[in-house]
């Protein structure tokens, strides 16, 4: 069981914001402009000017979230890479029409973790597809799908989303 309240190099770091498994992902395009608020607890409780997210089709079992430090001790530096890996579903004109504009843009991802957390991870530098793919169904029925990694660095671990500002940011 790790620390709940861990301070690594200068990052706290609570349970909330450890994802157990991407179970939806919603996308948005990032804005320098949007404030978001945070309660005490580093917890997102709403924004000014937040972006409208949209929600991504991805292939059961397959979007993953990580993060890792990236210290540089020369320069006194220190950052967290937020890392996604997924898998998109489609090979419809307006699958790789969308997968076409999420490989120029940048943006912010919300995920909601198998243990019903909602991350925000983009929010303060943005994100940006560092590599995909593409596969094609051989059989009959089989989907196509886009595999893709999507990554950025931050200031400090990805928070997390009250359940009441995650109901209205996402509509749910």
């Amino acid at each position: 069981m790790p620390n709940c309240n861990s301070n690594v190099i200068g990052f706290e770091r609570s349970c909330e914001s450890i994802a157990s498994g991407v179970k939806n992902l919603w996308i948005a395009s990032f804005s320098a402009g949007t404030v978001w608020d945070s309660a005490a607890d580093g917890s997102i409780t709403g924004a000014t000017g937040a972006p409208t997210f949209y929600p991504v089709e991805i292939r059961e079992s397959t979007c993953q979230f990580a993060e890792e430090l990236v210290v540089n001790a020369q320069y006194g530096s220190k950052n967290v890479r937020q890392n996604f890996t997924l898998e998109i579903l489609g090979g419809s004109q307006s699958a790789r029409t969308f997968t076409n504009t999420i490989l120029t843009s940048r943006m912010v991802l919300v995920s909601e973790t198998e243990d019903g957390n909602f991350i925000l991870a983009g929010e303060g530098k943005a994100l940006e597809v560092v590599s995909g793919g593409y596969t094609t169904g051989i059989q009959a029925g089989e989907k196509h799908s886009f595999s893709v990694v999507v990554s950025g660095l931050a200031a400090d671990f990805a928070p997390t989303l009250t359940d009441a500002y995650a109901t209205t940011l996402l509509a749910l």
